[in-house]
């Protein structure tokens, strides 16, 4: 599985290495607007950093589906089922590939983002004075209150959003390559059904999520759509070993 997953990776090491070289000009023009002090630099460059990771790692996603589109319709795919793997396996290394791309990306984000912010804090006190004041304000109980849980938990939905993303994507993807394989325009109607996947499942999850009380439904949701991911990877795995035809 290792090794399925390093094959993987190095289908999207170009872009990567592409977002990642544009991260570095953006936080390269952030702390050149901290250290000489240039208000818009800062401002530009962590505008600039914050859509480069956003996009970075939707981009990554997409060339993991698109990397799948390519190996199930492409004259190449048949080797892809010459490896001595089941379709569960390969299916599982290319959902684990973005799903390991996916936690790169944020966990970058969320180091950079704080690192950036400590920079600010310690080198413009206007922004130092907004920030105790602010937290003046919520420590006072007139603001919005945030525990350590409630901000994990946000984490975990926006982590658990993504794979659930991916996952419906792939399942677009693969369900159309098992009734229209290679065939043209297939690549459009993949992203036809994936919007349709997408509303279909957002809707009944929004719809579960009624039926538990309030202070459940966020635990509930994340829940659910990893219950839904997976059988999602179960039935991706399904269609390329018994309906996929290479």
């Amino acid at each position: 599985m290792l090794k399925l997953i390093k094959y993987e990776l190095r289908k999207v090491i170009f872009p990567l290495m592409m977002i990642l070289a544009v991260t570095g000009l953006a936080e390269a023009a952030y702390l050149y607007g901290i250290f000489g002090a240039h208000g818009g630099w800062v401002i530009g460059g962590g505008i600039f950093l914050l859509f480069a990771l956003v996009f970075g790692v939707l981009i990554l996603g997409f060339c993991g589906i698109a990397a799948l589109h390519k190996d199930l319709n492409s004259k190449q795919s048949y080797m892809l089922f010459l490896l001595p793997k089941n379709s569960y396996e390969i299916m599982g290394a290319k959902m684990l590939e973005c799903l390991v791309l996916v936690l790169f990306g944020a966990g970058l984000a969320g180091a950079i983002a704080y690192l950036d912010y400590r920079l600010a804090y310690a080198h413009f006190d206007q922004l130092k004075s907004t920030i105790e004041y602010i937290n003046e304000v919520v420590s006072s109980g007139f603001g919005p209150q945030f525990s350590m849980f409630q901000i994990i938990m946000f984490i975990a939905e926006l982590m658990e959003s993504w794979v659930l993303m991916i996952s419906l994507g792939f399942l677009a993807v693969t369900a159309v390559a098992t009734v229209l394989n290679g065939r043209k325009h297939n690549g459009v109607i993949a992203v036809i059904l994936y919007f349709i996947l997408s509303w279909a499942v957002n809707k009944g999850l929004n719809a579960a999520a009624g039926l538990v009380e309030e202070e459940l439904r966020l635990g509930f949701s994340i829940a659910l759509s990893l219950i839904i991911a997976v059988l999602v990877f179960f039935i991706c795995g399904f269609l390329m070993e018994k309906k996929l035809d290479v």
